[in-house]
């Protein structure tokens, strides 16, 4: 599933969880500028882990495609906006049952959003297993699920984390069952 990475403050990502989260997650990266609040999308690997590496506030997610179809429809984050016209930019980690077709369950949680009363958004939203993250209009943050801080940085899940290996599921169809593979990081 995909990472979410809220660097509230300037300053620069070690490489390697740059390097994990895109191998990781190799499906396109959404990212808001939170100095700007441009919003870019991307599906080039290397112009992903180039943005990674800008040292302003950012709000980054590398999509590993779970629901939903590989495809730059499907990579976050999706805009919505309440009947006031004023709404913000969903990002998700994990996955909604239900909630996928041929566009990725976040996307479809973003139609959900505007009918859900504001005051009830954060049990709505936290009554998944997922971490979601919302950038509202107002440049405000606010984050739901449970989210792992580090060096003042928030990510959504730790496997980004890990800094001394790399682990990569494998399907075996001899087999019929998962493979496990470590290899050591070169540190750069």
């Amino acid at each position: 599933m995909c990472i979410i990475i809220h660097k509230p403050k300037s300053g620069i990502l070690p490489d390697w969880i740059i390097e994990n989260s895109v191998r990781k997650n190799p499906h396109g990266m959404g990212w808001i500028d939170l100095e700007t609040k441009e919003v870019w999308q991307s599906d080039d690997l290397e112009t992903i882990k180039g943005m990674l590496k800008d040292p302003k506030p950012f709000i980054a997610h590398c999509r590993y495609a779970t629901i939903g179809g590989i495809t730059f429809e499907n990579i976050h984050p999706f805009r919505f906006n309440f009947k006031s016209g004023n709404g913000g930019w969903l990002f998700q980690n994990g996955t909604v049952g239900g909630f996928g077709d041929d566009r990725s369950d976040s996307a479809n949680m973003a139609d959900m959003i505007p009918r859900i009363r504001k005051s009830y958004l954060r049990e709505f939203l936290e009554s998944f297993d997922s971490r979601f993250l919302i950038y509202w209009d107002s440049g405000k943050t606010s984050r739901y699920g449970k989210w792992i801080q580090q060096d003042g940085v928030f990510y959504s899940k730790k496997n980004v984390l890990d800094r001394e290996s790399k682990r990569v599921w494998k399907w075996s169809n001899n087999r019929n069952e998962k493979q496990y593979r470590s290899h050591l990081f070169s540190q750069v």
